[in-house]
């Protein structure tokens, strides 16, 4: 008790003494003009401790002012830090309902996160997976709408976005999507996406200028070389669509620039036939055959000689397809070879072409498809047919009505006994 009597008198001698002492030097009086007519005097003594006393009440204000304020700041960053904890907990409940399949129950989950907290982009991404696997794809999408006017360069709302117009066969908006991507963070995925929705859209120049992009990203390999040729074809064929004058002068300037460009070859032969230059149509197809060895070109050239009425060129265009085929596509070209025999009456040579093409299936031991087996003996027995030795067509009748494959379009009847009637002529297969 006395130790707090001592403080007291202590604390009252700390704050008296300094007044005494302040009265004692300054007992003279100071007078203070509050206006023209209004003024108030008092001991300067008072003055300072008045003074000074409103100093330490203001600064004890704005310590107050601050320190309520600091108090209610912590006070909503801890109850925010409890509310993302409890998020937390139920994101990993949400996320483990979206695993099994369970669309409602996560949906639900998903919806509470959102309506604590309003900016948890994760939360509403999630909760768009939650109505896709519900099959709400619309209302997907809408939530991924709110997310984006909370984040409107958020990457992974953008692609859900972009994903889920897709879905919905909207690829125009989901181009949109993409291009805020690659406005924002420009990288490959959404290039490349852009590039074949625009090219599906038949946007070929847009597509064309998102494929440049794809340099940035060191991806400029054979097969972008390619796909740029391809789209600055489509671009030209667009453009001259409704002029096959300036289409057929424009592909034959893109062609001399890339003589080696099949699809280009192509077209322009198809075009140059279109407009009457059958040699020079020909001559495409066969350079089209040589680039890429693939016989079918040739096989494109023998028709055109055929309908131009010169056979003997036909035979020789599928001769040098046949000749420049490799193992992968000589069943092919032997075949189209042997028909064109046979369309053109020159049976002698499709029975030779028949006889050569089996040996050297066999030497080479190699096991055609059902479907090629089937052509290849419908063809042996038309031959046959044509040459008028029944008995070997019938024979290869009975092999094609024994075999183990269906015979699409063909139905042949036979007895088991052999008829000495001549079976009817099947039609080019």
């Amino acid at each position: 008790m006395n130790q707090r009597i001592i403080k007291m008198l202590a604390a009252i001698a700390i704050i008296v003494i300094p007044v005494v002492y302040v009265f004692y030097h300054n007992h003279s009086t100071v007078t203070v003009n509050l206006s023209k007519t209004a003024s108030v005097s008092a001991p300067m003594a008072l003055v300072l401790i008045a003074t000074f006393a409103l100093g330490i009440l203001f600064t004890a204000f704005i310590t107050l002012f601050f320190g309520i304020k600091a108090y209610w700041r912590e006070r909503q960053l801890k109850n925010r830090v409890k509310t993302r904890q409890r998020s937390e907990e139920v994101m990993i409940e949400a996320r483990n309902l979206l695993a099994a399949g369970e669309w409602s129950k996560a949906q639900h989950k998903w919806e509470s996160i959102v309506s604590r907290d309003p900016e948890n982009i994760i939360a509403r991404v999630e909760l768009s997976k939650s109505l896709q696997g519900a099959g709400d794809i619309r209302e997907a999408i809408k939530v991924l709408d709110a997310a984006r006017t909370l984040d409107s360069t958020n990457t992974e709302v953008l692609f859900r976005a972009a994903e889920l117009n897709l879905k919905l066969e909207n690829k125009t908006a989901a181009i949109d999507n993409l291009a805020l991507i690659l406005y924002n963070h420009p990288n490959k995925k959404a290039a490349i996406l852009a590039r074949d929705l625009s090219e599906e859209l038949e946007r070929y120049q847009d597509a064309l200028e998102y494929h440049h992009m794809l340099e940035r990203f060191g991806l400029k390999d054979e097969s972008y070389h390619d796909i740029e040729l391809r789209l600055k074809l489509k671009v030209i064929e667009k453009l001259h669509k409704e002029d096959k004058d300036a289409l057929l002068e424009e592909i034959r300037k893109f062609t001399k620039k890339n003589s080696a460009y099949i699809p280009s070859l192509y077209r322009l032969s198809l075009l140059e036939n279109e407009a009457g230059n059958i040699e020079e149509a020909a001559k495409l197809l066969s350079q089209a055959a040589k680039h890429s060895g693939d016989p079918r070109y040739w096989m494109e050239a023998a028709k055109i000689w055929i309908k131009r009425g010169e056979p003997q060129r036909a035979v020789a265009a599928a001769k040098a397809g046949t000749a420049d085929a490799n193992r992968k596509s000589r069943t092919h070209s032997e075949l189209e070879l042997i028909k064109l025999y046979i369309k053109l009456n020159m049976l002698d040579e499709a029975k030779v072409a028949i006889s050569d093409f089996e040996d050297y299936l066999k030497n080479e031991k190699i096991d055609t498809s059902d479907e090629d087996a089937q052509q290849l003996l419908i063809l042996k027995g038309r031959c046959f047919n044509a040459l008028g030795d029944f008995e070997k067509s019938a024979t290869v009748w009975q092999q094609l009505s024994d075999a183990d494959f269906h015979l699409e379009r063909k139905v042949i009847h036979l007895e088991k006994k052999i008829s000495d009637k001549v079976p009817a002529r099947l039609s080019t297969p």
